[in-house]
């Protein structure tokens, strides 16, 4: 992995993205992008208008995911965040104006 990005599209721009960790798996929604490192902690950037970046703040740096750990998987949606983990529970955050970060009953981590 080059720890480069580049933009969809005709562009070929990239630029390197700060990688002080060992990363086993990205996923991106909309306009947020979340990892998952070999700890299995979870570290996200971008816009986090709806919390989808795992933070009660704007997230234009990357920022770990709070009490978030033993992260086997990981999905980004729209504007939600989905992790699994170890134990076979699956935490989500994030915008759900639809129901997609959880169902009705159950509980939005952030």
């Amino acid at each position: 992995m080059s720890g480069a990005v580049s933009p969809l599209g005709g562009s070929s721009i990239t630029r390197p993205v700060a990688q002080p960790f060992d990363v086993v798996e990205v996923t991106a929604g909309f306009q947020h992008t979340c990892v998952r490192t070999s700890r299995g902690l979870v570290r996200c950037w971008g816009d986090n208008s709806r919390g989808q970046a795992g933070s009660p703040f704007p997230a234009p740096r990357i920022t770990e995911v709070a009490n978030l750990t033993n992260v086997a998987g990981l999905s980004a949606g729209y504007q939600h965040t989905c992790a699994r983990l170890t134990d076979g529970t699956v935490r989500c955050w994030g915008d759900n104006a639809n129901g997609q970060s959880a169902p009705s009953g159950y509980r939005v981590i952030f």
